[in-house]
């Protein structure tokens, strides 16, 4: 566990309310034919609510960020192993599918959108960091690879590069250590307070062919299928470059 001082702050653009073309432009990505979470509610039952509904939808949003306590309901989720290939009795050859309520998924992704407006506006994320990132892609990395060994080609040098598969790097990444990235990144205490609730009492159940089994507690990592993951495991590699 890692304790710290956590200096209360405000930020306007990551606290107000979400909006309903917020939302709206949240609901218009939602895909079909997805497998729907623990509730069963799909995405395209979402994608047809008359906006009545969107609009009690978006009140309940705002008081779970105001309250900053999230519903147990958003803190679980299904997974379902995937055989990947080789012996089914091993474990490593299975990849975990893990499924949220569309609820929960909605609403991390208002909190994604915010918070990559904030990221990019404020000029966050190291400029070697391409991955899960609006106008950037591997492209990027590949070509500033290309450049740098053809550069030092023309002056007669040698290049070693060094490839690290990380190995289910959501799956070990320690909480406290997250959330104080996250701090001392600047974003704001109502932000944090929420991804904490979310994280609290985090819980999974395995959908197998003898059925779903009971729920276990998750203490570590990042969320699976959760579409905010990608871009908080950027922040917290972020600083990596500077000491390597």
């Amino acid at each position: 566990t890692i304790s710290f001082a956590e200096p209360y702050v405000i930020d306007e653009q990551l606290d107000r309310d979400f909006t309903m073309d917020e939302l709206n432009a949240v609901i218009g990505k939602l895909k079909g034919n997805k497998a729907p979470g623990p509730d069963r509610v799909t995405n395209e039952f979402i994608s047809n609510a008359p906006e009545i509904m969107k609009s009690q939808l978006l009140r309940i949003y705002n008081e779970i960020f105001e309250m900053g306590e999230a519903p147990t309901s958003f803190k679980n989720a299904i997974l379902f192993p995937l055989h990947k290939k080789g012996d089914t009795s091993v474990a490593s050859h299975f990849r975990g599918l893990a499924f949220m309520n569309t609820s929960a998924k909605i609403f991390m992704s208002l909190l994604l959108e915010r918070l990559t407006i904030w990221v990019e506006s404020n000029g966050i994320l190291s400029e070697a960091q391409a991955g899960f990132r609006p106008g950037y892609s591997t492209i990027d990395n590949i070509f500033c690879i290309y450049n740098l060994v053809k550069m030092r080609e023309i002056q007669k040098k040698k290049t070693y590069i060094m490839f690290v598969d990380l190995k289910a790097a959501y799956d070990h990444i320690q909480r406290g250590a997250l959330f104080y990235k996250l701090s001392q990144l600047g974003i704001s205490t109502r932000f944090i307070r929420i991804m904490r609730s979310l994280y609290d009492g985090t819980s999974m159940a395995v959908w197998s062919k003898d059925g779903l089994s009971e729920y276990f507690d998750t203490v570590c990592g990042v969320k699976q299928g959760c579409p905010i993951s990608p871009m908080v495991f950027s922040l917290f590699l972020n600083d990596l470059p500077d000491v390597l």
